[in-house]
């Protein structure tokens, strides 16, 4: 008798072909996929910061390529909503950590800063912000600054 691991899903034929209908290829031009990890942005962040500090899971992802300029993050909030019929949104700050630690993914690797979604504790006005060239992370002031915008699904 076979013994189906704990950890496998098991699916009908039927729910099969229904999902496979409703995926949308991965190897369109400039799309890369993360693998789920945990991680906390947070981390990296200078004591001027008093919100919560926690971990989270994130899922495996879909990214899109970069915008092809840099804007505000009101103009990032557009063009992000301008793709969301194709599943496209601003990822939060952890699924940008994701993509950052998973940076070899990408076809070619960047110093760029892009936005999240995610406003600052406190502060809606602001959001976090990743710098692919070093790594950082940060908030403080940003919404005058032009910065890339990498949509995820």
């Amino acid at each position: 008798a076979s013994v189906t691991p704990a950890h496998a899903l098991v699916v009908a034929p039927a729910q099969v072909l229904q999902a496979a209908s409703s995926v949308t290829p991965i190897h369109a031009p400039g799309v890369v996929r993360t693998q789920a990890m945990r991680v906390n942005p947070f981390r990296r962040v200078n004591d001027w910061y008093e919100g919560p500090r926690y971990a989270q899971d994130v899922p495996a992802l879909e990214w899109d390529r970069k915008s092809p300029e840099a804007m505000t993050f009101e103009e990032a909030k557009a063009y992000a909503a301008s793709r969301s019929s194709e599943g496209w949104r601003l990822p939060t700050i952890w699924e940008l950590e994701a993509l950052y630690q998973q940076r070899g993914v990408s076809e070619k690797q960047d110093g760029d800063v892009y936005w999240s979604g995610t406003p600052l504790d406190g502060d809606p006005l602001n959001a976090w912000v990743v710098d692919f060239g070093y790594g950082g992370v940060g908030s403080n002031g940003v919404m005058s600054h032009n910065f890339y915008v990498r949509c995820a699904r």
